[in-house]
């Protein structure tokens, strides 16, 4: 049978192509090494979980990529460190987050792949994320951590989304955002809460309400680092 989600998986590494993302890696930092004095997501800065405020915080579309690979690492090994513990029981909230669980972790292995292809480095997960600020231990806190951090993901695919210069790139992050904001709306609707309002974001440390209606709000790139900074090891 064929996995559901290897057109997502053929989608990356199509638009995340050698031809159109090292081209213009090369021309902006001479190669797929990145310009020392800029900011980088690829280098120690990023591994660091170091958030520096600049009007352009990206040099180039892999910067961009790399910043969507820290984040999908770090919702994969969130999901898998709940469902690994067994905090939710619940059978109906059990099948969607496995299924949930099973996106993030394909995301990540999808960004890692493309990156690679493209002639970059991938950021590579942490050995340890630090969720000590996070209370799951119930399953309805559980589930509302989830909520929160896929509500930031939604935010921050919006925030990263104008950085992007190839239309190829951004069609693969929109599809990604795409998926990020069905998970927030289903663990809201199955929490009880408002699928487009209630936002849960805060728990997560960000204080854009990402949730808010008709239109879903952008969260700046260096409030998404300064939010996971801690959680990172930073």
């Amino acid at each position: 049978m064929r996995d559901p989600h290897d057109g997502f998986v053929r989608l990356v590494q199509h638009e995340v192509s050698r031809r159109t993302l090292f081209k213009r890696a090369a021309a902006v930092a001479g190669g797929v090494a990145l310009a020392s004095g800029a900011l980088s997501f690829v280098g120690s800065a990023f591994e660091a979980g170091v958030a520096h405020a600049q009007a352009a915080p990206f040099a180039n579309d892999l910067d961009v990529l790399n910043y969507a690979l820290t984040l999908e690492n770090l919702e994969a090994n969130l999901y898998n460190t709940i469902v690994g513990a067994g905090v939710i029981k619940n059978p109906t909230w059990v099948k969607y987050v496995t299924m949930f669980q099973g996106h993030e972790n394909t995301h990540a292995q999808a960004l890692t792949k493309a990156i690679a292809d493209a002639g970059g480095k991938p950021v590579a997960p942490k050995a340890k994320y630090n969720y000590s600020a996070f209370d799951v231990s119930t399953e309805q806190k559980a589930m509302t951590v989830l909520a929160a951090v896929e509500e930031v993901g939604v935010g921050a695919y919006q925030g990263a989304a104008g950085f992007i210069k190839d239309k190829g790139i951004l069609t693969t992050a929109v599809a990604i955002h795409g998926v990020e904001a069905e998970h927030t709306g289903s663990l809201h609707n199955l929490l009880g809460l408002a699928p487009t309002m209630d936002s849960r974001a805060s728990a997560a440390g960000i204080s854009t309400m990402v949730l808010s209606g008709a239109f879903t709000k952008p969260i700046p790139v260096a409030d998404v680092l300064k939010a996971v900074g801690p959680i990172l090891g930073s």
